[in-house]
Protein backbone atom coordinates (compact mmCIF):
# COMPACT_ATOMS: atom_id res chain seq x y z
CA UNK A 1 0.00 0.00 0.00
CA UNK A 2 1.28 3.24 -1.08
CA UNK A 3 2.39 6.28 2.16
CA UNK A 4 0.50 8.36 1.55
CA UNK A 5 3.36 11.22 3.34
CA UNK A 6 5.87 10.62 0.91
CA UNK A 7 5.56 12.77 -2.21
CA UNK A 8 4.63 10.52 -5.54
CA UNK A 9 6.43 11.61 -8.62
CA UNK A 10 2.77 12.63 -10.29
CA UNK A 11 -0.83 13.38 -10.56
CA UNK A 12 -0.90 14.21 -6.37
CA UNK A 13 -2.77 16.75 -4.12
CA UNK A 14 -1.33 18.08 -1.40
CA UNK A 15 -4.02 18.06 1.99
CA UNK A 16 -4.34 17.94 5.19
CA UNK A 17 -4.82 14.97 7.57
CA UNK A 18 -8.19 15.32 9.28
CA UNK A 19 -7.17 13.11 12.52
CA UNK A 20 -3.19 14.47 13.09
CA UNK A 21 -3.08 17.18 11.17
CA UNK A 22 0.00 16.45 9.05
CA UNK A 23 0.37 17.07 5.47
CA UNK A 24 -0.51 13.91 2.79
CA UNK A 25 -0.30 13.69 -1.22
CA UNK A 26 -3.77 12.41 -2.59
CA UNK A 27 -4.53 10.91 -5.78
CA UNK A 28 -8.66 12.34 -4.80
CA UNK A 29 -9.54 15.11 -3.37
CA UNK A 30 -12.16 13.77 -1.08
CA UNK A 31 -9.35 11.61 0.89
CA UNK A 32 -9.46 13.16 4.60
CA UNK A 33 -6.82 10.71 6.19
CA UNK A 34 -2.43 9.95 5.84
CA UNK A 35 -3.69 6.35 6.63
CA UNK A 36 -5.53 4.10 7.31
CA UNK A 37 -4.88 3.93 11.07
CA UNK A 38 -5.61 7.29 11.34
CA UNK A 39 -8.78 7.21 9.35
CA UNK A 40 -10.04 3.98 12.43
CA UNK A 41 -8.73 6.28 14.98
CA UNK A 42 -10.82 9.26 13.73
CA UNK A 43 -13.72 7.13 13.53
CA UNK A 44 -13.33 5.63 16.97
CA UNK A 45 -12.98 9.19 18.74
CA UNK A 46 -16.36 10.50 16.33
CA UNK A 47 -18.20 7.32 17.95
CA UNK A 48 -17.20 7.94 21.10
CA UNK A 49 -19.29 9.39 24.30
CA UNK A 50 -18.29 12.93 24.92
CA UNK A 51 -18.97 12.37 28.87
CA UNK A 52 -17.48 15.55 30.04
CA UNK A 53 -18.47 14.32 33.99
CA UNK A 54 -15.91 11.34 33.01
CA UNK A 55 -17.78 8.74 34.72
CA UNK A 56 -21.02 7.17 34.88
CA UNK A 57 -23.89 9.60 35.35
CA UNK A 58 -26.47 6.84 36.68
CA UNK A 59 -23.61 5.09 39.24
CA UNK A 60 -25.20 3.33 41.93
CA UNK A 61 -28.87 4.01 40.71
CA UNK A 62 -30.87 1.57 39.90
CA UNK A 63 -32.73 1.88 36.77
CA UNK A 64 -35.78 0.42 35.42
CA UNK A 65 -35.26 -2.38 32.08
CA UNK A 66 -34.67 -1.25 28.98
CA UNK A 67 -33.91 2.31 30.57
CA UNK A 68 -31.88 4.22 27.95
CA UNK A 69 -30.11 6.47 29.53
CA UNK A 70 -28.09 9.98 28.91
CA UNK A 71 -24.78 9.05 28.78
CA UNK A 72 -24.10 12.59 30.73
CA UNK A 73 -27.01 13.60 32.49
CA UNK A 74 -28.36 11.08 35.39
CA UNK A 75 -31.98 9.64 35.20
CA UNK A 76 -32.69 11.31 38.37
CA UNK A 77 -32.75 14.61 36.11
CA UNK A 78 -35.21 13.75 34.00
CA UNK A 79 -38.43 15.72 33.78
CA UNK A 80 -40.54 14.69 30.71
CA UNK A 81 -40.67 11.67 28.07
CA UNK A 82 -42.87 11.86 25.41
CA UNK A 83 -43.85 13.36 21.93
CA UNK A 84 -42.39 16.37 20.14
CA UNK A 85 -45.02 19.13 21.00
CA UNK A 86 -45.13 17.98 24.44
CA UNK A 87 -41.60 18.52 24.57
CA UNK A 88 -41.83 21.72 22.94
CA UNK A 89 -44.19 23.24 25.87
CA UNK A 90 -42.57 21.55 28.55
CA UNK A 91 -39.04 23.00 27.50
CA UNK A 92 -40.79 26.34 27.53
CA UNK A 93 -40.76 26.10 30.84
CA UNK A 94 -37.23 26.36 31.14
CA UNK A 95 -36.44 28.46 27.80
CA UNK A 96 -37.06 31.63 26.63
CA UNK A 97 -38.99 32.25 23.14
CA UNK A 98 -35.42 33.37 22.04
CA UNK A 99 -33.22 30.77 23.32
CA UNK A 100 -35.86 27.70 22.80
CA UNK A 101 -35.98 29.88 18.36
CA UNK A 102 -31.77 29.37 18.41
CA UNK A 103 -32.10 25.70 19.48
CA UNK A 104 -35.54 24.47 17.85
CA UNK A 105 -33.48 23.36 14.13
CA UNK A 106 -31.33 21.26 15.85
CA UNK A 107 -33.90 19.46 17.88
CA UNK A 108 -36.34 18.90 15.15
CA UNK A 109 -33.02 17.76 13.29
CA UNK A 110 -32.04 14.86 16.01
CA UNK A 111 -32.05 11.58 14.66
CA UNK A 112 -33.62 8.69 16.70
CA UNK A 113 -31.08 6.67 18.97
CA UNK A 114 -32.86 3.56 17.79
CA UNK A 115 -31.40 4.48 13.78
CA UNK A 116 -28.24 6.06 15.16
CA UNK A 117 -27.00 4.05 18.03
CA UNK A 118 -25.05 7.27 19.57
CA UNK A 119 -26.33 8.89 22.45
CA UNK A 120 -23.95 12.11 20.97
CA UNK A 121 -25.77 12.17 17.34
CA UNK A 122 -28.84 11.66 19.20
CA UNK A 123 -28.85 14.40 21.98
CA UNK A 124 -28.57 18.37 21.81
CA UNK A 125 -27.38 20.08 24.75
CA UNK A 126 -28.53 23.50 26.21
CA UNK A 127 -27.76 26.02 28.32
CA UNK A 128 -28.72 29.22 29.96
CA UNK A 129 -28.21 31.31 32.99
CA UNK A 130 -30.59 29.09 35.66
CA UNK A 131 -30.81 25.45 33.57
CA UNK A 132 -28.39 22.71 31.94
CA UNK A 133 -30.77 21.14 29.90
CA UNK A 134 -30.49 17.98 27.46
CA UNK A 135 -33.12 16.78 24.95
CA UNK A 136 -32.76 13.23 24.18
CA UNK A 137 -34.36 11.52 21.06
CA UNK A 138 -35.00 7.84 21.64
CA UNK A 139 -37.66 6.61 19.03
CA UNK A 140 -38.68 8.41 16.09
CA UNK A 141 -42.09 9.89 18.07
CA UNK A 142 -40.09 10.02 21.04
CA UNK A 143 -38.10 12.49 23.54
CA UNK A 144 -36.49 12.74 26.72
CA UNK A 145 -35.94 16.08 28.62
CA UNK A 146 -33.12 16.25 31.26
CA UNK A 147 -33.31 19.29 33.23
CA UNK A 148 -30.41 20.43 35.88
CA UNK A 149 -31.10 23.93 37.59
CA UNK A 150 -27.75 25.45 37.99
CA UNK A 151 -28.45 25.81 41.67
CA UNK A 152 -28.09 21.93 42.67
CA UNK A 153 -25.19 20.87 44.08
CA UNK A 154 -23.63 18.37 40.93
CA UNK A 155 -20.54 16.99 40.74
CA UNK A 156 -18.28 19.79 39.64
CA UNK A 157 -19.59 21.24 42.79
CA UNK A 158 -17.43 18.86 44.46
CA UNK A 159 -13.84 19.45 42.60
CA UNK A 160 -13.99 16.24 41.05
CA UNK A 161 -14.09 17.65 37.71
CA UNK A 162 -13.85 20.72 35.94
CA UNK A 163 -17.62 23.12 35.77
CA UNK A 164 -19.44 21.45 32.42
CA UNK A 165 -20.15 24.81 30.71
CA UNK A 166 -15.93 25.53 30.62
CA UNK A 167 -15.35 22.29 29.21
CA UNK A 168 -17.77 22.86 26.72
CA UNK A 169 -16.47 25.83 26.17
CA UNK A 170 -12.91 24.91 25.78
CA UNK A 171 -13.59 22.05 23.75
CA UNK A 172 -15.63 24.29 21.03
CA UNK A 173 -12.51 26.74 21.28
CA UNK A 174 -10.10 24.61 20.58
CA UNK A 175 -11.95 22.76 17.25
CA UNK A 176 -12.19 26.38 15.96
CA UNK A 177 -8.72 27.15 16.26
CA UNK A 178 -8.13 23.73 14.61
CA UNK A 179 -9.63 24.54 12.09
CA UNK A 180 -8.33 28.36 11.57
CA UNK A 181 -4.68 26.49 11.77
CA UNK A 182 -5.40 24.11 9.06
CA UNK A 183 -7.08 27.07 7.04
CA UNK A 184 -4.06 29.16 7.79
CA UNK A 185 -1.81 26.58 6.55
CA UNK A 186 -3.79 25.81 3.86
CA UNK A 187 -3.79 29.42 2.29
CA UNK A 188 -0.14 29.46 2.70
CA UNK A 189 0.73 26.12 1.09
CA UNK A 190 -1.08 27.59 -1.72
CA UNK A 191 0.32 30.95 -1.79
CA UNK A 192 3.55 29.39 -2.02
CA UNK A 193 2.54 26.57 -4.70
CA UNK A 194 1.19 30.35 -6.34
CA UNK A 195 5.02 32.01 -5.77
CA UNK A 196 6.23 28.41 -7.63
CA UNK A 197 4.27 28.84 -10.38
CA UNK A 198 5.05 32.48 -11.08
CA UNK A 199 8.43 31.94 -11.03
CA UNK A 200 8.37 29.07 -13.34
CA UNK A 201 7.17 31.35 -15.51
CA UNK A 202 9.30 34.11 -15.46
CA UNK A 203 12.11 30.99 -16.22
CA UNK A 204 10.19 30.16 -19.73
CA UNK A 205 9.56 33.79 -20.13
CA UNK A 206 13.85 34.52 -19.72
CA UNK A 207 14.43 30.88 -21.71
CA UNK A 208 12.02 32.26 -24.81
CA UNK A 209 13.84 35.52 -24.79
CA UNK A 210 17.42 34.20 -24.49
CA UNK A 211 16.39 31.49 -27.30
CA UNK A 212 14.86 34.26 -29.75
Amino acid sequence: MRDKRIKPNTNYIIKRCSYCNGIFYAKRTIAKFCSDTHRVYSHKEKNRSANYFGKDPNEGAWLPPGTIPSNEMPESKLVFTGDLASLLVEISEYLTKEELDRKLESILGLPPYSETKSWQDSSEQIINNEYYLEVFRILIADYKLYVWPEEDNNPNSSGEVLNLKDNIIKELTAQVEKHRNVVENLENENQNQKKLLNAHEKLREQRKRMDG
